[in-house]
């Protein structure tokens, strides 16, 4: 049981590692853990091996957990440290993001106890170059009390030594966006379809440049009004755009990548 909570618990500031170049993410509010405590993380996708991967997981942490024989309430959580990451081209980018805000190691992230739970995401960026299938290993500390803002950090790691498992793959084969039906061009700008379409959660698109550099990625409803809009930093060759679509109302929507002037722009559906 206290395994299950403290997964959650130090995975709010888990994968912290704050860089601006990771993506903002949003929590998805369809998650509902399956635990019997309500704590949870939902599936980090696999990556596949020299390949930009860029994804977002979301987190829910329950706001009272049992300590020392007592209900206490956890008021923050902040990480410590993250190891055991599959072999890389440069050191992975994070960000943990919660009520807009983005978190840099170390500091502590806030719980909202008037729930029983919260919740916030992590955004991730990164190139694997092997393939990996094993467990990243983090390490936390939560700050708990009779009330807030707690008087108390404790560490998690004399209760799970060795840090928390968190799972993770690296394949040639990792499936999660590779169902995507038409090729893309390995020379030229090139957007393929959202993938699954339609969606009710987690989607992705991938797209190619020939060249590194700034896109514009834009969702926009069908009467013009803009969903989402934001910069991204693109490597040459294949690049992913992780979407949440889980606080989509349903309906259909446009998402358009714009790159040195030219535009793509191609519908999703989401139910």
């Amino acid at each position: 049981m206290k395994k299950l909570l403290l997964v959650a618990v130090v995975a709010f500031g888990s994968f912290a590692a704050v860089n601006a170049q990771v993506d903002p993410c949003t929590p998805n509010p369809n998650y509902t853990p399956s635990s019997p405590t309500g704590a949870g993380i939902e599936d980090l996708p696999c990556a596949r091996p020299n390949e930009l991967y860029k994804a977002s997981s979301t987190i829910v942490v329950p706001t009272e957990v049992t300590f020392g024989g007592s209900t206490v309430k956890l008021c923050s959580v902040r990480v410590d440290s993250i190891s055991n990451w599959p072999l890389y081209t440069t050191p992975p980018l994070f960000a943990i993001f919660k009520s807009g805000t983005q978190y840099a190691p170390g500091a502590w992230v806030p719980i909202n106890t008037a729930n029983p739970s919260d919740r916030a995401c992590v955004s991730i960026s990164a190139t694997f170059t092997a393939p990996y299938q094993d467990t990243i290993r983090v390490r936390g500390t939560a700050k708990v009390g009779a009330s807030c803002p707690g008087f108390l950090d404790v560490s998690f790691d004399a209760l799970n030594a060795g840090g928390i498992p968190v799972g993770f793959t690296v394949d040639p084969s990792c499936t999660y966006y590779v169902g995507v039906a038409e090729e893309l061009s390995n020379n030229s700008f090139d957007v393929a379809q959202n993938y699954p379409n339609p969606v009710t959660g987690e989607s992705q698109i991938v797209f190619n440049v020939p060249a590194a550099g700034k896109v514009n990625f834009r969702i926009t409803s069908l009467v013009g009004s803009v969903i989402s809009d934001r910069t991204i930093g693109a490597n040459s060759g294949k690049n992913i755009i992780d979407i949440n679509a889980g606080s989509f109302a349903p309906g259909v929507y446009m998402y358009s990548v714009t790159y040195n002037g030219s535009t793509i722009t191609k519908r999703m559906i989401v139910k």
